[in-house]
Order: C-alpha cells, then structure tokens, then sequence
C-alpha cells in the first residue's frame, strides 16, 4: 500500500448505468482490500454479481469492474465495510516504524468514516433537542401497533391497529380523497392542486363564501355540494358525480344474469354462461364456462369461471382470451382522442390453478389503425383470491365512434404462443400489434386439464383511482344485457304464410338480431334496431323456444 491520505469522503455512492456496456466505475474513496468493498445492482443483495476491485490503498479512490456490464438504466451502490478487527500489534522492543503507525491510523480514520456514514443514514433527533430517552418499547408492548411519538416526542406504541389489511384498506381511502378533495381555496380553481386537469366530482371549500363546491365537468362548472341539486350525491372517498351516470362500464359485472344457462360444457369459443362475457381464441381448446357461488371469503355473489376440458400447450398461433366488447357511444365521457382523455382503472379478484404473470389488455377497434395498451399483472399464488388494480393513461391520439358497432374490448390474455409475446410489451397505448399483447413472459392458465380461471367483481371506470364496486339492481342489468341476447321461451308461432305473429321484445335491442329456434318455414321480419316489436311467423303452427342474438 503507498503512502494513503484519508480525505473526508462518505465511504458510499451510487451510479445510474447511462452508458451501455460500461463495465468499469471508479469511486470516490479508497479502500484497502477488495472483501472491504459491497455492491449491489438494483436493490439486490450485496455482491451478488461477479466483479474485482482496482487501485487498492490509493488516495484517489478505488475502481470496480463488472464481469458482465450491468444493464442500460440500472442502480448500481457500492460502500465500504471493512471488519472491524486488528490483527496485528507493535512489538515491545522491536523498531519503531512510521509507516507501520500510519497504516493502522489509516484503518481507524477508515472506520470512523463507515460509522459516521451509517449514523447519518439513521433516524436521529437534531443535536439541538432536549435529551430524550429513544429507547423504543419492548417488542411484546410494540407488537401489532403503530409506532408515534408522545407529547414529549418519546417513541409511543399505545395506538393499536387491526391488522396490516386494515390499514392498507384505509391508506387507500386516504389516496383516494386526496385525489378529489382539493382543500380549501377562495376562487374556483382552475386545476387540481398537482397541475392536472379538472375531473367530474371533485370538491373544494370555498373560504369566500364559506361552503363546499363540486365540480360540473359536463358544464364546466362549480356548484355548490349541499345545494338542492338532484344530480349530486357526495360519497366518502370516491369521485362524485350525475347519479345517473354509470362507473362501471362493464356490464354484467357480477354474473348474475346468464340466459344461456348458468353453466356450459364443450365451449371452445363465443358467448356462454354469464351474459356478455365471451371467450376469443384461436385453437383447439374446449372449455367448461360457468357463473358460479365460489367467490372471496366475506363476499357473496357469483364469480365468472373458465375450466379447461382439454389441456393446452400453445402453438405459435394458439391464443385464449376472456373478454366484454362495449359499444362506442357509451364510451363519448372518457374523451379519447382528446388532450384531456380521461385514465381508466380496472379492478377485480382473481383466481386461478396456475399462479404467474397474465396480461389485461385494452383494444380500440375505431382506432385506424386499431389501437391497445397491455399491462400485467401477477398471481401470486395458487388457487387463492387475490385483490388486483391495474391503471390506464387515456388515449389522446384515438377516440372512439359514436355508434352501436364494437370500440372498446376489455381483456384478460390467459394463453398465448410465441406469435403473441416475441414483441415488446406494449404498455402505451400503440398501433395493435399481437406480438405486443403478452411480451411480458404470459403463464399458460390452462396447461392442464381442470385448471381454472376465475374473476371476481370486475369494473373498468374512469380513474386513476378504483371505487368501490358498483352494484347495479338486477331488472338493469338484465335489461342491459337483453339489449344484445334475448330468451323468449314457449312462444306460439303460427304456421301459413298469411299467419303472421307479432312479438314484443322486452328491450330494444343493439341491432337486427339473428334469430334461432324457429321450426320449418321460420320467416322473422320488423326487428329493426332500436324497436322493441316485430312479427313472423312459419309453415307449421308450433310452440318454439326462441333466441335473439345482436351480440358484438
């Protein structure tokens, strides 16, 4: 070791890898043995990739150098932690060199700056403070409580919480408010507190006049929240807002309507089971659906349920996909295809035989060429329900028609071959490309016969941030749903071509249907989109269970 100056240097550093295929970084400090030097890439545990250490015991610094460069944009810490440890001593009566003396001092300075690093690293009081005792309560005492400090400032774990569930439930609550309570001001403001646009809902107190105000964003105005308004009602920690308007754009989202039958075998592909809920692919897979009573502990209802009747292994072409298509005059409040496109957030429960990365996808069909954003999301274990909120930015380049045609297609990516996942995630909204849709390293849900994928409670609105679900009663939601699928069942149809037999449908529906269950000579005619009557008759008089399909 030459002759080394201690200057004072904090004995850690981190670099951010803006050059690819950099391999070597030179520190700030010195260090007198490579074990005394820790590095760690990305929050990873110390040392755990291959490299040496240069220019060892010189003022300048030391240097590393990676085995194999770290990637473009990763966060690379290095720090000195030599052990504290003397292994040597002077001898009684031996020569008395300086060189010997300096080193050991060398190691001390060396150490003092390590410790000194690491205490300013620490939560401490300012020097200027009282003297307090800091001593934390014993571990039985501070167990399952919030760790705050008293009136002195002494660390206090007096105030017990439920649980770790609890408080994540209501450390959501809090975000959410934060987000559409905007504080106290003496004008209407004109954006929200972080620059960000106005949004439909949001409160503010007028110090002016001294009440609270809500925001119009359909008028573009502020009103004020307590006024006799029948549009308004305020809800605790969620975005107020016309009582008419619905936030859930997916219907049907608790499956409790399913004219199809609540149960059915042998689907490869196509609407079955719970109303508006359809199956996309593209092989051979066959597939019990189902609308079904096993749902999270605590809730009732109905899940929607995928089982697979034959295993798959994915070919390159091979993809399954579970998905709701939504007409595009239903979607004018988002404002895609404007500067203020609102973001949407999709929130549901999951479960599934098969735990790892699945791909929820967003696809506009107006869009030319068709547009989507992909993000994953992960289940973490097998056959458990778990509680996912995946966010959106919206779409400023794209909107969507006005009219009863498919816009929007809300989808969770289940399977997928290699001609769906050698692109690159495309979690931006994009021009539609499949080998974008499930670059992120997709499982196989239904690599096995049996293996099931179920959703809970699923609901697509405006965010950033998830509401709580929103039941809708069910006489709406199955006149949702009649509007694309109708069961008219032991309807008399009347037989010769001059017997005509009028049917009133019980809502009107997307489009013209297609019509199946009627006997020989089946004649349909006047169901014209929009209108809730209609005639036909058939060659024979017979009894006939009807259905009407105008399904996106």
């Amino acid at each position: 070791m030459t002759d080394l100056i201690v200057n004072d240097v904090r004995p850690r550093v981190q670099f951010e890898q803006t050059v690819g295929g950099a391999v070597s970084f030179d520190l700030p400090f010195p260090a007198l043995a490579a074990d005394h030097v820790r590095v760690s890439v990305d929050g990873g545990p110390a040392n755990a990739e291959p490299y040496s250490v240069e220019n060892l015991g010189q003022t300048g610094g030391a240097r590393i150098v990676f085995a194999i460069a770290p990637p473009l944009g990763a966060r690379i810490a290095v720090w000195r932690e030599a052990p504290v440890e003397r292994l040597t001593d002077f001898a009684d009566d031996g020569t008395f060199r300086a060189k010997a003396l300096n080193q050991e001092l060398d190691r001390i300075t060396l150490l003092l700056q390590e410790l000194h690093a690491g205490a300013g690293d620490a939560v401490r009081k300012p020097p200027s403070d009282a003297d307090l005792d800091l001593t934390l309560p014993s571990a039985a005492s501070r167990a399952n409580r919030f760790l705050s400090f008293d009136a002195e400032g002494k660390p206090d774990a007096s105030a017990a919480v439920e649980s770790i569930g609890f408080v994540h439930e209501n450390l959501a609550d809090i975000r959410n408010y934060a987000e559409t309570y905007l504080g106290a001001h003496a004008n209407d403001p004109i954006a929200r507190n972080d620059g960000a646009p106005l949004q439909d809902g949001d409160l503010y107190f007028n110090t002016t006049v001294n009440r609270m105000r809500i925001r119009d964003a359909t008028g573009g105005t502020w009103i004020d929240a307590f006024a006799s308004n029948p549009d308004y009602l305020l809800r605790d920690g969620s975005n107020s807002g016309p009582l008419s308007a619905r936030r859930n754009l997916l219907m049907n989202a608790d499956g409790l309507v399913h004219q199809r039958g609540d149960f059915a075998s042998g689907v490869a592909s196509g609407y079955a089971g719970p109303d508006r809920w359809k199956i996309a692919q593209v092989g051979s897979a066959v597939f019990n659906v189902s609308s079904n009573s096993d749902v999270p502990t605590g809730y009732t209802g109905r899940s929607l349920t995928l089982q697979a009747s034959v295993a798959i292994t994915p070919g390159a072409s091979d993809y399954v996909g579970y998905q709701q298509v939504l007409e595009g005059q239903f979607l004018q409040h988002l404002n895609f295809g404007a500067a203020n496109a609102r973001p949407l957030v999709l929130s549901f429960w999951v479960k599934a035989s098969v735990a790892g990365t699945y791909v929820a996808e967003l696809f506009n069909a107006d869009a030319s060429p068709a547009r989507h954003i992909c993000k994953p999301f992960t289940v973490d274990a097998s056959g458990v329900w778990e509680y996912k909120t995946i966010q959106f930015h919206g779409d400023a380049a794209a909107g969507f028609d006005i009219s009863n045609d498919d816009s929007l297609y809300v989808i969770w990516n289940l399977v997928a071959g290699s001609d769906f996942t050698g692109g690159t995630q495309a979690e931006t909204w994009r021009p539609f490309a499949n080998a974008n849709r499930a670059a992120a390293g997709m499982a196989n849900a239904f690599g096995t016969v049996g293996n099931a994928f179920q959703i809970f409670r699923p609901q697509l609105e405006p965010g950033p941030v998830a509401t709580p679900f929103e039941h809708v009663p069910y006489a709406q939601s199955l006149a949702e749903c009649q509007r694309y699928y109708v069961r008219l069942d032991s309807v008399i149809v009347e037989g010769g071509g001059s017997n005509v037999q009028s049917v009133f449908l019980p809502a009107a529906m997307r489009a013209p249907p297609t019509w199946t269950g009627g006997g020989a000579g089946f004649t349909p005619a006047g169901f014209a989109a929009g209108q809730v009557s209609g005639h036909f008759f058939q060659t024979t008089r017979a009894t006939q269970n009807l259905r009407a399909d105008a399904e996106l």
